[in-house]
């Protein structure tokens, strides 16, 4: 009786064991699966409103202050502004990281925020800049793409991810 009880002990752990390693085989499976990223009218509206804002930078004596963007632009091309005499890009990364900053504080349904720009010549593609802050509990809503044109074949695309609260 006392080898009877030991065998469906030894069955019972090897049970135990097989259920272990199958559940860390699904969320190994589960958390290298890229998060679905929707279509959001909301993200599209978030990103053309940015990139209209006017920032502090002005590039040149002449003309009025950039908009934000201009400031992808003279960011691109290495330019300083005139007014601050600090580096367009600079200005960017800050005025952008603020304008995110205030629609984290004021809608509380967005957890956290992801703006992503690359500049792309043909098929070719190179980040020149990513701002990401908070903690994503929600869904994940994505910008279409808002294309900043360079010249042929050229440009710069900025797109925009928002965690929201279903």
């Amino acid at each position: 009786m006392h080898k009877k009880a030991q065998q469906e002990m030894v069955g019972f752990v090897l049970i135990v064991i097989v259920v272990v390693i199958a559940l860390l085989v699904f969320m190994i499976f589960k958390m290298s699966q890229p998060a679905k990223v929707y279509k959001s009218v909301s993200a599209d509206n978030i990103i053309q409103s940015i990139m209209e804002t006017t920032s502090e930078c002005q590039t040149s004596f002449t003309s009025k202050k950039d908009s934000i963007g201009d400031l992808f632009e003279k960011c691109y091309d290495n330019k300083r502004c005139s007014n601050t005499n600090r580096m367009a890009c600079e200005v960017l990364n800050e005025t952008l990281t603020v304008i995110l900053e205030q629609i984290l504080e004021t809608d509380n349904r967005i957890s956290a925020y992801e703006l992503n720009a690359y500049y792309y010549y043909r098929d070719e593609q190179q980040t020149q800049l990513m701002l990401i802050n908070g903690s994503c509990l929600g869904s994940i809503y994505g910008s279409d793409p808002y294309i900043i044109s360079l010249g042929r074949d050229e440009g710069l695309s900025i797109d925009l991810k928002l965690c929201m609260t279903d």
